[in-house]
């Protein structure tokens, strides 16, 4: 498990990702024309060992994750400038040219380059995890995001063992015991899947930043970052 000391961060608009700052990022990789990217549990096994491996390596800590079929989110803190890009290059072809080997096809798998924004707002951190999390439940995949093998929810709702995770402070900080923190954690989830409302976050969260441009993530309506992620939306086909 990394230990990482966060840092702030100052707006860039870089074109280049290899240069840009992020501390706290989310990530959206997604399949071509919104086609499958994972086919097989083996699939998703595979780009989570390789993303454990390369994420220590390149110091870079994953606090949540969710593989649906077609595309994958993650919540990462980088040590380095281009830790997040690089962890992103290094396992993407490693996966694509595992899924070219397995499935006997050619060429690229991803819909370009990933998609990440940065997280600086305290309120906002928690609410990106909560929301990777939920997909598999906006999707119908399941009923509960703990019926959902792979995501980060099991390990950070029920304490199991996920060698992908290594807690975010603002997590750490929901309690002093674990059981007492997993407990107020699940009351967060609880608390938002109650309402049954369907987040615009992914199209405004999306829209800030990708690869090739950085910007500080900031409600544009001058409430709490927090309230972007109840207001109601269109649904998305496999997760958002």
């Amino acid at each position: 498990m990394l230990r990482l000391s966060l840092r702030s961060c100052d707006p860039c608009l870089d074109a280049h990702v290899h240069r840009c700052r992020l501390p706290n990022a989310h990530v959206i990789l997604r399949g071509i024309d919104q086609a499958a990217v994972f086919f097989e549990d083996a699939d998703r096994q595979f780009f989570l060992d390789h993303l454990v491996a390369v994420a220590a390596e390149e110091s870079v800590a994953v606090h949540a994750y969710v593989l649906i079929t077609n595309h994958l989110h993650l919540l990462m803190t980088a040590a380095r400038d281009d830790g997040v890009s690089a962890v992103m290059k290094r396992v993407g072809q490693r996966y694509v040219q595992h899924v070219n080997r397995t499935y006997g096809r050619t060429g690229g798998l991803f819909e370009g380059r990933f998609r990440s924004s940065l997280i600086e707002a305290d309120t906002y951190l928690l609410a990106c995890q909560r929301y990777i999390e939920l997909n598999p439940v906006r999707a119908s995949m399941a009923s509960v995001p703990g019926d959902y093998r792979w995501s980060s929810h099991r390990a950070n709702a029920l304490g199991r063992q996920d060698s992908v995770v290594t807690p975010h402070p603002l997590y750490q900080g929901l309690a002093d015991s674990d059981q007492a923190r997993f407990a107020a954690y699940r009351g967060l989830i609880r608390g938002y899947a109650q309402r049954r409302v369907t987040s615009t976050f992914p199209r405004v969260h999306q829209r800030r930043l990708r690869a090739s441009s950085c910007l500080a993530a900031q409600s544009s309506s001058g409430r709490s970052p927090l309230c972007s992620v109840d207001e109601p939306g269109r649904g998305h086909r496999n997760g958002r």
